[in-house]
């Protein structure tokens, strides 16, 4: 019987920091003067923060790289293959020179080109492959392969004839030299985040947070949510150190 009244008094005995308090936003607070027992952040909403990070970002670009290797080898390729078939002079002089001007201007795949317009970016940041310097580049001025086509073909002269100029698989030297940088659009997007601050001010121990009859508006309500989120964070909360748990039982036995 001893024991089991130490074990029922040890249960019973109050917990530090427990949040006793109910509210409802709009409503009127239904008990006395609640001040600061510590000092705490006022912690920003999970929508209003969303909504900052939202707004950060409508300025994020995403980040490329060009491969000027991809053109060099497509174009050595065509010269290659077209000497190979005989080409006239004039063709290949005239398409490898096409070639120079498309890839140095940039060819992206269309799924990214449809992927940057999809999230509403006209502008991208794009470095050459060995650089480390990015220039902010308009996505109207690349070429997917078959914007890349078609601009080799309409700009034929008089003495290329279209037809042939078709004739000699164009589409095979027409490949992407601009690819997605993953890890650099990744960490330059976690930076711009890092500006969004997770707290809107701080109270201080002492400091009124709001009296009976008072509206539980969207200011009191939001510092009685980070109060309570602090509360919960405090040793003792969730469980308490053992030592006190070992004191409480001495005072007990006694």
């Amino acid at each position: 019987f001893f024991i089991a009244a130490i074990v029922a008094i040890f249960y019973f005995l109050p917990r530090e920091g427990k949040y006793k308090y109910t509210y409802t936003e709009n409503r009127p607070w239904q008990y006395g003067l609640l001040t600061a027992p510590f000092n705490f952040h006022i912690h920003k909403s999970e929508a209003k923060i969303q909504q900052e990070n939202d707004s950060i970002l409508n300025s994020y670009m995403p980040y490329y790289t060009s491969k000027q290797d991809v053109g060099k080898t497509a174009s050595a390729q065509f010269g290659q293959d077209a000497r190979a078939k005989s080409v006239s002079g004039d063709y290949i002089n005239y398409v490898t020179r096409k070639l120079s001007e498309v890839y140095k201007a940039g060819i992206i795949s269309a799924e990214d080109y449809e992927k940057v317009q999809g999230v509403h970016k006209k502008q991208l940041q794009l470095r050459t492959e060995g650089s480390n310097a990015f220039s902010t580049r308009h996505l109207a001025s690349f070429y997917t392969p078959k914007q890349a086509y078609d601009k080799i073909i309409g700009d034929a002269p008089a003495y290329i004839d279209a037809d042939q100029l078709r004739s000699l698989s164009l589409n095979d030297y027409l490949n992407v030299n601009l690819f997605f940088d993953g890890d650099t659009s990744t960490k330059m997007k976690q930076e711009m985040l890092k500006q969004v601050a997770l707290y809107e001010g701080e109270v201080q121990s002492g400091e009124k947070i709001i009296d009976r009859g008072e509206i539980v508006d969207a200011r009191p309500n939001n510092i009685l949510d980070s109060y309570n989120r602090e509360l919960a964070g405090k040793v003792g909360t969730k469980a308490q150190p053992g030592w006190l748990m070992f004191g409480a039982l001495v005072i007990i036995t006694l």
